[in-house]
């Protein structure tokens, strides 16, 4: 099941927030995460202790944690996922927004298998809990399969 921890740019509020809001959700921030202990450490040694644990780093570093991505595929090494998140559409003192933003994320992929994934995190307007869900778009002879008897051509 996805579980998030978040980094030390985005503030207690947000993990607070969802955790008052939707405890179902496993949430931490980095920096109450194993007492504090990664707060500042390499984002190498915290993908590998994330994935350890089975928490999807939320992360504002896009700098940095776009070249150790390269380097973990590179090298074959896993992590439990990322969501990366753009301070331009989530600025620090919007952590209603991020939380909300998370919530629709868990809602929709909780149960998908988050390693080695990567995300860029949506807005969701306030009001709404949960983005869509998606479905599995039906085979039409346009994907390579048969349409059935009376379906109209793609």
């Amino acid at each position: 099941m996805l579980s998030f921890i978040t980094d030390e740019q985005i503030s207690r509020t947000t993990p607070e927030q969802m955790t008052k809001q939707r405890p179902e959700i496993t949430i931490e921030s980095l920096r109450d995460w194993r007492g504090g202990a990664f707060v500042g450490v390499g984002g190498e040694a915290l993908l590998a202790a994330a994935h350890a644990a089975g928490l999807t780093l939320v992360t504002t570093d896009r700098r940095t944690i776009s070249p150790l991505l390269v380097n973990f595929g590179v090298l074959d090494r896993h992590h439990a996922g990322v969501i990366l998140v753009d301070l331009a559409v989530f600025p620090p003192d919007n952590a209603e927004g991020l939380a909300r933003a998370l919530m629709a994320v868990w809602d929709a992929a909780k149960d998908a298998d988050w390693t080695d994934r990567i995300d860029f995190l949506q807005p969701v307007p306030a009001g709404r809990r949960a983005a869509p869900r998606t479905r599995k778009r039906p085979a039409t002879a346009a994907h390579g399969a048969e349409p059935t008897r009376g379906a109209k051509p793609a």
